[in-house]
């Protein structure tokens, strides 16, 4: 019976649906836990179990008197993902050997030409950057400017004569004004 059936079905028994899922909702965490520790931590399998297991529950929760709801449905539970585990096992990997792969071609790796959405939002991007650096005051964009250009600290010191720490101070000045100025 698939879901929908099952759903259809219940609808017809609505006082024992609303049963059903008070008792659902009252174990739900603890059955999502379980479910995602006897997956082995996969939450793709953990959740597909804890969805059959739930429409498992619900098929089977009118046809017994059950004494230990928590129990019961762990032990469905269990039962599903038991069965999950033994289908996903009888799956045969499939194994691709170098020489069945075709040879790489060049066209294969070249980037694709940017859309014209992109090429216009890089050109607006290079034009705000443009304006933000010509804003700040030429004793802060030199230091961001060559480290940038992976200078060291101990090399924009030496070239501006001035100290490392400065160096790393106006950086950070640079930065703090460009954020404004981007409305980063």
């Amino acid at each position: 019976m698939t879901p929908a059936e099952v759903i259809a079905r219940s609808l017809d028994r609505r006082p024992s649906l609303d049963r059903f899922w008070a008792v659902w909702m009252a174990h739900q965490t603890v059955l999502r836990q379980r479910s995602l520790r006897l997956s082995g931590g996969n939450r793709a399998d953990a959740e597909d179990a804890l969805s059959a297991a739930m429409v498992r529950a619900a098929q089977a929760f009118d046809r017994q008197p059950i004494q230990n709801p928590g129990a019961w449905l762990v032990r469905i539970l269990h039962n599903t993902c038991m069965d999950q585990h033994r289908q996903n096992a009888s799956r045969v990997p499939i194994k691709i050997e170098d020489d069945d792969l075709p040879s790489p071609s060049a066209a294969a790796w070249a980037a694709a030409e940017p859309s014209p959405e992109e090429v216009l939002s890089q050109q607006e991007s290079d034009a705000a950057w443009g304006r933000a650096m010509k804003a700040l005051p030429a004793s802060l964009v030199e230091p961001l400017k060559l480290h940038l250009d992976d200078w060291s600290d101990e090399q924009i010191a030496a070239h501006l004569n001035i100290s490392r720490e400065l160096v790393r101070k106006r950086r950070q000045l640079a930065r703090k004004q460009l954020r404004l100025l981007l409305d980063i």
